[in-house]
């Protein structure tokens, strides 16, 4: 059997098999990363940068029903935004399409540069402009709701920015896989 098959004979509630667990999958992740990179980046001319938002400012002070005793806080939430380069404009004004990417992140939070190429990758290929948010995982120190709610900020980023980001408001899709 492989190191990660063995891996998830453990549980990953103990300490020190999700240490390792989570070695192997972000190790195996940053290895392809920057293949995958150039890849994409052949496929597709796009752009991308990274923004750092006040989730605060977008979620509030807000305690969760769920969980009474939380509060949510993050002011420095990470967003890479991802474009096509050229945009064929034809005069009328139309703008793209959006899309909240939540991309998997591994048990421990790999970081979100990691992914740079498949918010690259979505937005050349559905001609959209892409918001790849870094939410924090469910961890003892950033316990749920806290992911779920950074995902809320970014999205809620991404319309309160429409005409910035150049997309239709009314045209925004959530993208999500494994962890996200």
């Amino acid at each position: 059997r492989t190191q990660k098959e063995k891996l998830f004979t453990g549980s990953l509630a103990d300490k020190a098999n999700l240490d390792k667990f989570s070695k192997v999958c972000i190790g195996d992740m940053k290895a392809y990363a920057p293949m995958l990179r150039a890849m994409v980046k052949m496929m597709y001319k796009t752009s991308i940068e990274t923004v750092v938002i006040d989730g605060n400012a977008f979620i509030g002070d807000r305690t969760c029903a769920l969980r009474p005793a939380y509060t949510y806080d993050n002011s420095a939430l990470k967003i890479l935004i991802s474009r096509p380069k050229k945009i064929d404009d034809d005069g009328s004004g139309a703008r793209l399409p959006g899309i909240v990417l939540v991309s998997p992140i591994g048990v421990d939070g790999a970081p979100i540069e990691i992914w740079d190429w498949y918010g690259r990758l979505m937005a050349g290929s559905h001609r959209a402009v892409v918001a790849n948010v870094a939410f924090r995982p469910a961890r003892p120190e950033t316990p749920q709701p806290a992911g779920m709610l950074d995902m809320l900020a970014g999205l809620k980023y991404m319309v309160a920015q429409a005409s910035e980001l150049g997309i239709d408001p009314s045209r925004i899709a959530i993208a999500c896989q494994s962890a996200g």
